[in-house]
């Protein structure tokens, strides 16, 4: 089994993109890990942009430290993910201090798949979404907010002073079962699940912009920016 992974940004309506994604990839003798992260600056601080850049950089450079001796090694890539939120928090708080910008914060999403399992963390409300087999959308992770006054607000995120929740998790790749793993930043609400997987399962080229084209094609007025990064099991030629 092989997994393409891919990438992309779409800055909405909105003045600014604030949305980051990445992908990187492990490899040894032994073992092929591919993985991304996204973070989503939050909207109403100032900084977002910032905060949402500099926890972005910090963990894909923190995990390409971090991850081979876990690759090589077998020890559990769980734990390894558990600790990314603490140490992006701690990079955010020495970004908030040399810079002077005290209230600034990003949501979080890491994934790494190795093998047929993706492993997740995330914090916040941005989403870890499966495609299934019979072209039904799971999510799999915990969004971390709630409505308070008619309005929806996080209760988790990097914001450098602790992190009230993280929640993670893994999910199996296969072509009968989870066939794709979608990380994708709130911009995404725009379109219903079956409009998500539609153009994931139609596209065979460029799946990730298919999804851009359709949310432009909604002409939402408060469009927000979207970052996806997605993890797609694909045929092997014998």
């Amino acid at each position: 089994m092989r997994v393409a992974a891919s990438k992309i940004r779409y800055q909405g309506t909105r003045d600014s993109q604030e949305d980051f994604v990445s992908l990187f990839s492990i490899r040894n003798r032994e073992h092929a890990a591919v993985g991304g992260i996204l973070t989503d600056g939050i909207g109403g601080l100032p900084g977002g942009g910032d905060a949402s850049a500099t926890v972005n950089a910090f963990s894909r450079a923190w995990l390409a430290d971090e991850l081979p001796a876990v690759v090589e090694g077998g020890a559990e890539i769980e734990s390894c993910l558990r600790r990314l939120p603490p140490a992006a928090d701690e990079a955010l708080a020495c970004y908030q201090s040399e810079s002077g910008i005290p209230d600034c914060g990003t949501t979080l999403v890491a994934a790494v798949v190795l093998d047929d399992v993706c492993h997740f963390v995330s914090v916040g409300d941005s989403l870890v979404l499966a495609i299934n087999a019979d072209r039904t959308l799971t999510r799999l992770n915990q969004l971390h907010n709630a409505e308070l006054n008619g309005r929806v607000a996080l209760t988790a995120a990097i914001l450098g002073r602790g992190i009230k929740a993280i929640d993670q998790g893994k999910a199996s790749l296969s072509p009968g079962g989870h066939h794709s793993i979608l990380l994708a930043s709130d911009g995404i609400r725009t379109l219903r699940d079956e409009e998500i997987v539609a153009e994931l399962d139609h596209a065979s080229e460029g799946p990730l912009r298919q999804v851009v084209d359709r949310v432009r094609g909604k002409q939402a007025v408060r469009q927000d920016n979207l970052a996806m990064a997605l993890f797609r099991v694909v045929a092997v030629e014998a």
